[in-house]
């Protein structure tokens, strides 16, 4: 016998009946999702067009261009001094440069040199207290030894009248090898008739100490230098005191008169004045 269905039987039913719903709901999802869509549908051409290249295929495209050699133009503006023309030919490997391009490159940052070279003289023209400043000085002390700077530097200060110009040059031509071709810029200006009536008389003393050329006129030179010279004189004093070094077995004095009167105690003299009269440029970093 059948008992008749009560209250709970009913909502039971219900239940169950919601349950199978929702599982065959999902079981027909999953199906869509894991359908496999046939080669060479719409579906599959949509799905494959807006993929992106593959790893090796950037890679291939990226080494072509890293390897063709820049277009004249690009080098045109490279050999103008054009910064960003400049970076994007340095990207690339010195290995994939070619020989036009190395050159390009040397050529282009002697233009940016020259030019930043030719501003800082303009600093320095506009305002002449910039002279005497020693972070100034000290910088532009680094961009005189720069090769492709140095000409614009030096002939642009040349230019500018002042005593401290000419003790600027005098530092750069005995800082290096006197048969540099800086050492012998630096020089033929400071000695040009333009710059050297500025020099100041211990400029002076040095600079005709290291120019006389024999032992009598060394000597007249010593006669000033006792009055005027400063602390640039200390080394050449120390080449005039050695009684070696002439001859062919180097063994003679060069300064054999400097040896016996009038000039025999000129040396010393004008040794110890010269320590008594510091040379302190702003160029120079200060002594702790």
């Amino acid at each position: 016998m059948s008992r008749p269905l009560t209250t709970a039987h009913v909502a039971g039913v219900g239940l169950v009946c919601a349950v199978l719903g929702y599982l065959g709901a999902s079981l027909g999802h999953r199906g869509e999702a894991e359908q496999v869509v046939p080669p060479g549908s719409a579906t599959a051409l949509s799905s494959t067009a807006s993929a992106p290249p593959s790893a090796p295929a950037i890679i291939e495209a990226t080494a072509a261009a890293s390897t063709s050699p820049a277009p004249p133009d690009a080098l045109a503006a490279v050999r103008a001094g054009d910064l960003t023309a400049l970076k994007q030919l340095e990207l690339r490997s010195p290995r994939e440069r070619t020989i036009d391009e190395a050159l390009a490159l040397e050529a282009g940052y002697a233009v940016r040199a020259r030019d930043a070279a030719t501003a800082l003289v303009a600093d320095l023209e506009a305002d002449r207290t910039l002279l005497e400043d020693p972070s100034t000085m000290l910088h532009v002390y680094k961009v005189a030894f720069d090769a492709r700077a140095a000409p614009s530097l030096l002939g642009g200060m040349a230019h500018i009248p002042s005593p401290t110009v000419a003790d600027f040059l005098y530092d750069v031509a005995t800082a290096g090898d006197p048969g540099a071709s800086l050492s012998i810029l630096a020089s033929d200006l400071l000695a040009g008739r333009d710059v050297f009536p500025r020099a100041s008389k211990g400029l002076r003393i040095a600079v005709d100490l290291r120019a006389a050329p024999d032992c009598w006129k060394r000597g007249e030179a010593l006669r000033r230098a006792v009055d005027d010279a400063d602390e640039r004189v200390l080394p050449i004093i120390a080449l005039l005191a050695e009684t070696t070094g002439c001859g062919a077995d180097k063994k003679a004095d060069c300064n054999a008169c400097l040896r016996s009167p009038p000039y025999d105690a000129l040396i010393e003299d004008v040794r110890r004045a010269a320590k008594e009269r510091p040379f302190t440029p702003p160029w120079r970093p200060a002594k702790r």
